[in-house]
């Protein structure tokens, strides 16, 4: 198991690394250079490389370090499955994406973040080399490395469920812009699972908790700072200090838990029945299955919510078609409704798939079916977006044609 918690450490490193190179950049990310043309880099590219040369050789060396070339390899090939779900999508649109167009020049965005991808090769052979001076193969790894690999890993797992722009740039560094509920689930978790794997808590109990508190900072600070520095509007920057408060404490009783499990007799007794042992296993399955379809729910970044044009009534009072103009490949996510006495105020949740190029402005005329807690009666349907009244297309004039 020491090269396994030596990929651990090793991610907590690239981690560390990359919540670092984000605090220092993104907020002059429009004052970096950019890979590519105006109309198709994007300064998100020269961050995203830097995290990938830094993030890589710091990996690299700590896997090096602690796990040898067993770890080493994992690394790699972690690596490998990160860079190909960045360049497969623009491998299957073809010549096209890597191609510019004849009246511009310079490097396409494919080629771009390909090159960002790439640059983890060199990075992680010098991490490597780097690492044969402090050479300590089998010795255990810095506490604080190990729980925020496992931090990382458990928010990143988090991740997959929903669509993202790049693996880079994902939870935890993206929790900031979640509703406050789901914001603190994607806390939570992370930071219980890395209270596993911190060391026993002993007579220093505010090790862990230290511990915790910086890993929690680490993926805070990026989007924090950002907003912080923004001209925009005043912002009171609640995440720098309860994320990592919170994780301090979740880091805790993860360790206490863990603790507690591994001193008890009962739960080696109860696992080495074959029956007991394939109903946790069923049931492992089972939660497993459940948390995937509920952070497939959760909201991203590409959420927004659709514009109301109009509205038709239909044989049921309680059911009315409304007409949204959308994106070609705006998804449907669902619609809620607020009502009174007078108005019936519509939400309708599209979201747009991740894309480095700008956002197709086909208009698309989209009907959705809401479905309302009293019937409509003389009450006004107001647009949530706007808190405009919805004009009302009568039903002899057969379905939406257009909004």
């Amino acid at each position: 198991m020491s090269w396994f918690i030596a990929v651990l450490a090793a991610l907590g490193a690239y981690f560390l690394s990359a919540g670092a190179v984000l605090t220092l950049l993104m907020p002059l990310q429009y004052s970096l250079p950019m890979f590519g043309t105006i109309d198709y880099g994007h300064p998100l590219v020269t961050v995203l490389a830097i995290i990938t040369a830094l993030g890589g050789a710091a990996a690299a060396a700590v896997a090096s370090s602690f796990g040898g070339v067993r770890a080493l390899l994992a690394i790699a090939v972690l690596w490998l499955a990160g860079a190909a779900s960045v360049i497969a999508p623009f491998v299957a649109e073809g010549p096209r994406a890597w191609i510019p167009p004849s009246d511009l020049s310079g490097l396409m965005t494919a080629t771009a973040l390909t090159i960002s991808e790439l640059i983890a090769l060199p990075a992680m052979l010098a991490g490597a080399l780097l690492a044969k001076r402090y050479r300590r193969v089998g010795a255990s790894p810095p506490d604080l490395l190990v729980v925020a690999g496992a931090y990382y890993v458990a928010a990143l797992l988090m991740a997959l469920a929903t669509p993202r722009l790049d693996p880079r740039l994902t939870l935890p560094f993206t929790a900031g812009y979640l509703p406050a509920d789901w914001h603190a689930l994607v806390t939570a978790v992370p930071g219980f699972v890395a209270g596993v794997f911190v060391a026993p808590v002993g007579a220093r109990a505010w090790r862990p908790a230290a511990i915790g508190a910086v890993v929690g900072l680490a993926g805070a600070v990026p989007i924090e700072l950002a907003a912080l520095s923004s001209p925009i509007r005043p912002y009171w920057p609640v995440s720098l200090v309860g994320v990592p408060l919170a994780t301090a404490a979740l880091v805790m009783a993860g360790a206490w838990l863990r603790d507690g499990l591994t001193k008890a007799s009962w739960p080696r007794r109860v696992l080495s029945g074959p029956a007991t042992a394939a109903f946790a296993g069923a049931a492992g399955a089972v939660l497993a299955i459940a948390a995937w379809a509920l952070f497939a729910a959760m909201p991203t970044p590409y959420d927004q919510v659709g514009s109301v044009r109009a509205y038709q009534r239909t044989g049921d009072e309680r059911k009315i078609v409304t007409c949204l103009i959308t994106g070609r490949g705006d998804e449907l996510r669902g619609s809620s409704t607020r009502e009174d006495q007078a108005t019936v105020t519509v939400t309708v949740r599209l979201r747009r798939a991740p894309s480095w190029y700008f956002s197709d402005l086909v208009g698309i005329s989209l009907p959705v079916v809401v479905v309302l807690r009293d019937p409509l009666g003389s009450r006004t349907v107001l647009d949530q977006g706007t808190g405009q009244p919805v004009r009302e297309v009568s039903s002899t004039a057969g379905g939406f044609a257009y909004c």
